[in-house]
C-alpha cells in the first residue's frame, strides 16, 4: 500500500513567540506520540488498530511498549466486542 500524506509547516502569524511558554515543538505525529510514551510512567498495554500506519508502529517498537491491536469497522469505529477491562485500556 502507498502511503499518503506528508509535512506541511504549521503557518502561523508574527507573534513573536511559541502558543505555550512551557510547549515543546515536534515535527511529526511519530515523534510526538513517542514524546508522549516516553514521559507516561508505566504502561500495561496500548491498544492499537489494526489499520495503523508504520509511522505510528516505530515509536511503539522502538520504546518496547506492550501493545495488542483491535479491528475497525467501515465506518472506523471499534468493530467486535471489546471486554470492559480492553475498553478502560483504550481511553
Amino acid at each position: 500500500m502507498m502511503e499518503i500524506g506528508g509535512y506541511f509547516n504549521l503557518e502561523l502569524s508574527s507573534r513573536g513567540s511559541f502558543l505555550h511558554c512551557d510547549g515543546n515543538c515536534l515535527n511529526t505525529g511519530g515523534n510526538a506520540l513517542e514524546y508522549i510514551l516516553s514521559s507516561l510512567p508505566r504502561i500495561s498495554r496500548l491498544w492499537i488498530p489494526y489499520f495503523t500506519c508504520d509511522a505510528i508502529m516505530e515509536p511503539i517498537t522502538r520504546l518496547k511498549v506492550p501493545h495488542s491491536f483491535y479491528s475497525i469497522n467501515e465506518g472506523l469505529e471499534i468493530a467486535g466486542e471489546l471486554t470492559m477491562r480492553m475498553i478502560t485500556l483504550l481511553i
